[in-house]
């Protein structure tokens, strides 16, 4: 749970013009494989990294 925090709060700081929608279409997307491959557990430097301001425009993850 506390990783989860953490990585909560590392999104809110770096992104904070991102609305809870699309934090929530980010994650559906990574679950779908959009922002590339992941075997086993997902950590924190493959979410952020998935996060990288080259994924997003206009404030929203592509």
């Amino acid at each position: 749970m506390d990783r989860q925090r953490e990585l909560a709060g590392l999104i809110r700081t770096e992104y904070p013009f991102l609305k809870a929608s699309e934090v929530l279409l980010f994650f559906h997307r990574l679950k779908c494989g959009r922002y590339g491959r992941f075997y086993g557990v997902v950590d924190a430097l493959f979410i952020t990294s998935a996060f990288a301001p080259s994924s997003c425009t206009n404030g929203a993850p592509t």
